[in-house]
């Protein structure tokens, strides 16, 4: 078992240590390290069933989840065993994390102590000599090398790099570099993120703006998912590492591409494509440089005011919002202003949010206010079996301000409830959390606050199987942990498990789940996700137009932020009158509702009946019959967002129901006659269409649609086979949907819409 243990080790791309004792923790060198590098550990259990290993400077052990060997075996694992060795992955993982966190916090505290001892370096060392600038931030010296003490988010020491005269570099050993960075104070309107120190130098020497250094891109991802909540505006100044375009690419050997531009352009790519309130620029190739390209380097080879006009991006060359083909705008909801002008913490929330992000897309910030609402208001009032309970994705496009206007709201309400806990860590009792590893997970998070909001920045994964093809078990967990949410509002929850310490149990969850996704999640959804009841329970508000100008910068301090937080924070914590309900359960009260308002709804449910049993699609009938408790939800959050203290907890009226039959019936007509004509009937679909939108994604921005350039914008059909390209390929062509040039090297795929006369 153990040689087996060690295959996996070493097919995971790490060196395996030559001794393994079970039930022994093993250190050993990461990938790519030193032999007296130890940021690898690996776990074998006591039984030899199973193991953990995983490199610390991956981030195996902390956010990403150890990587988890289990032994075959010819009998099948009983549930009793599957459990227990569930157990072992939990503890073991625990362990390393918290032997690992240890060994930081030792490392820096001599890394601070260190430093603390150093003089402020000099202009006169070769290195700023060299490099034509001088020391900017709190750079320190130690003879003629150079210190740059790293700091994380909590803007607290945690190691530090050596930079020699000679440009080598080194890292205090043992120290914590990921997610740590060296700040050059300045200017916050725009905050740049860079790899390297001298070109983090030049672009505050030029710009005036503060400068976050990374040390280099792999570490840029964890630096940049906290510098955007800590910032509104964010640049990433990219290295063009156009050098890194090597020769095994074209000889067809196996590797990573890096693509156009290396791997600092590609993980600028990708933390834009994570974090809308994030851009990147990268510098010009210059021209006889065998190596890539930094800042630094463009300022020596072009001036002052060339590369300055280079770092503004409405200097750089990039494609406009006018060149670009505009996507078509049948995707997005039109919501009417009668259902949020006028009407009390609806409209104050609305332009809170407008104010303090700068964003007013009307598809994003009305769901997020209602969310925001409906949290406030669970636990405090229902509406017989019907409580304020919603679950809202907001859909568009990379950068068109879906998590900015999110940030934006919660920066001013979070410090309303965030209060110690029994064990004096903060504890948030308005914000649940924001991303999940499992259905347990999620179930145990809400049972330690069953009416919170829970945020998940994309949601598109948990429609994956309809862009593999595949359904991850996992994934399958959290949707029925969903599920379950949604449709057990105000009841008591309970999971069991074998050990009965691990038990799951929730009083009375009452919680909002609001998500943003890309109009990826078009392609990720599948009939089956209509007809589990997953599209029926979530609300899509989506926006298809093109990424807005900026009419105004955000304001921070928008006093009516202020306002409305503190309203949302004296409705959660609204008095109830007593009498009306439990002081032990504290369940919510039912308000009722008025007789004229009753005898309306009685009608609505007559209708909704009739239309429902008259569908035969079982997916659109679930969300049809969906309209009446819908109805009666968002009349219960007009209600809440438009009375007074006094009244706050009277019957429902007419004007309430009225709000919330126009909003069931808004919400559910889209779905039907929009989002159910984009569902494909499997994956076959998904990659056609994949395909024709990679072909007009490269015409767009002048490249041949070749295979090669398709598959760069639409990676997803990277992995097909060339059967399945053909197949593609030939129903493209029987439906007209594509024209086919092969008179030169290779076949170019041109969209017949796209054909000019």
């Amino acid at each position: 078992m153990t040689e087996e243990f060690k295959r996996a080790i070493a097919d995971y791309g790490l060196t395996p240590p030559e001794h393994i004792t079970p039930g022994k923790w093993e250190r050993f060198p990461g990938r790519g390290k030193s032999g007296k590098n130890k940021s690898a550990a690996c776990f074998l259990f006591p039984n030899l069933q199973g193991g953990v290993y995983g490199d610390h400077s991956s981030g195996d052990f902390n956010g990403n989840g150890c990587q988890v060997w289990r032994a075959e075996r010819v009998k099948e694992y009983s549930p009793a065993e599957l459990i227990d060795f569930e157990r072992m992955v939990r503890e073991a993982q625990k362990k390393a994390e918290k032997e690992q966190s240890a060994r930081y916090k030792k490392k820096a505290k001599e890394a601070d102590e260190y430093v603390k001892g150093l003089g402020e370096a000099s202009p006169r060392q070769k290195y700023f000599k060299d490099k034509g600038f001088k020391p900017i931030g709190p750079v320190k010296k130690d003879g003629q090398k150079i210190i740059l003490p790293l700091f994380n988010q909590h803007n607290q020491i945690t190691t530090y790099q050596e930079i020699y005269p000679d440009g080598r570099k080194n890292f205090f050993y043992g120290g914590q570099k990921g997610g740590s960075a060296f700040p050059i104070p300045g200017s916050t309107d725009i905050v740049y993120l860079c790899e390297g120190y001298s070109t983090g130098a030049t672009i505050h020497d030029l710009t005036g703006s503060m400068v976050v250094v990374c040390i280099d891109a792999g570490n840029m991802k964890k630096v940049a998912s906290w510098a955007c909540e800590r910032f509104e505006r964010l640049i990433i100044a990219a290295d063009n590492d156009h050098h890194q375009r090597p020769k095994w690419i074209a000889d067809g050997k196996k590797g990573k591409d890096p693509g156009e531009g290396g791997i600092g352009i590609r993980i600028a790519k990708e933390i834009c494509r994570e974090h809308s309130n994030i851009d990147w620029i990268a510098p010009p190739k210059i021209e006889g440089a065998k190596k890539g390209t930094d800042w630094n380097d463009c300022f020596i080879a072009f001036g002052k005011e060339e590369t300055k006009k280079q770092l503004f991006p409405e200097y750089q060359k990039r494609l406009s919002v006018e060149e670009i083909k505009k996507e078509d705008t049948d995707k997005t909801l039109q919501i009417p202003k009668s259902l949020w002008e006028d009407k009390g913490l609806i409209s104050l929330g609305m332009d809170a949010a407008s104010r303090l992000s700068a964003i007013d897309i009307v598809q994003y910030n009305f769901p997020l206010i209602i969310s925001t609402i409906s949290t406030a208001l669970a636990g405090n009032i229902c509406f017989g079996q019907v409580h304020p309970s919603c679950f809202f994705i907001k859909i568009g496009s990379t950068s068109t301000g879906k998590s900015q206007t999110d940030r934006a709201l919660r920066r001013v309400i979070s410090p309303l409830f965030e209060t110690p806990n029994q064990n004096n860590d903060v504890f948030n009792s308005f914000y649940g959390i924001t991303d999940f590893a499992s259905g347990p997970g999620l179930l145990r998070s809400v049972s330690k606050n069953s009416r919170s909001m829970i945020n998940v920045d994309e949601i598109t994964y948990l429609f994956s199987a309809g862009l593999s093809g595949k359904a991850d078990p996992t994934e399958k967990q959290k949707i029925s942990a969903i599920l379950e949410l949604s449709t057990s509002a105000g009841d008591r929850m309970e999971r069991a498990y074998s050990d009965n310490g691990n038990n799951i149990v929730i009083n009375q969850a009452i919680v909002n789940m609001i998500g943003n996704a890309t109009p990826l999640i078009f392609k990720a959804l599948s009939l089956e996700d209509f007809q589990s009841g997953l599209v029926q329970r979530f609300d899509f508000f989506s926006y298809g137009g093109d990424i807005p100008y900026r009419k105004r910068l955000p304001d921070l301090n928008a006093d009516i932020g202020k306002l409305f937080a503190e309203k949302i924070y004296a409705l959660k914590n609204i008095e109830k009158p007593n009498g009306r309900y439990d002081m032990i359960t504290n369940a919510p009260i039912n308000i009722g509702i008025e007789k004229k308002a009753e005898s309306k709804l009685m009608e609505f449910s007559k209708s909704v009946i009739d239309a429902a049993n008259d569908e035969k699609d079982e997916g659109i009938k679930g969300i049809i019959s969906r309209r009446y408790d819908a109805a009666s939800k968002f009349a219960l959050i007009h209600a809440g967002a438009t009375r007074e203290k006094e009244i706050f907890f009277k019957p429902l009226k007419v004007k309430d129901l009225d709000y919330g039959i126009e909003l069931a019936d808004l919400l559910a007509e889209w779905k039907i006659n929009v989002l159910t004509g984009k569902i494909s009937s499997g994956k076959f679909d998904s990659d056609c269409s994949l395909f024709l939108e990679g072909a007009k994604a490269a015409i767009s921005v002048g490249k041949a649609p070749t295979w090669n350039a398709i598959t760069r914008r639409r990676k997803a059909l990277k992995n097909l086979n060339p059967r399945e390209i053909d197949d593609i390929v030939e129903a493209l062509k029987r439906n007209s949907s594509i024209s086919i040039d092969d008179s030169g090297k290779v076949p170019q795929y041109f969209p017949l819409e796209d054909i000019k006369e």
